[in-house]
């Protein structure tokens, strides 16, 4: 059964990504966690980039080009 919520994930991107220290993490809320994430996501998000392709995008471009 997975975990209600995702604290390993959230170690990862806090511990290596955001760089808090461990007692910093340990020290938030889910709330607090969240809204961190949530920020560091917003600042590293560049606006201007387009959509990821959709999956019927990408089956005609490998039919396009197949290796």
């Amino acid at each position: 059964m997975p975990d209600a919520l995702p604290i390993r994930r959230w170690m990862e991107v806090c511990l290596g990504m955001i760089g808090m220290t461990p007692k910093d993490f340990w020290d938030c809320s889910p709330v607090e966690l969240y809204a961190a994430i949530d920020g560091f996501a917003e600042l590293h998000t560049d606006p201007n980039s387009p959509d990821p392709l959709t999956r019927s995008e990408l089956e005609d471009l490998m039919e396009l080009y197949p290796d």
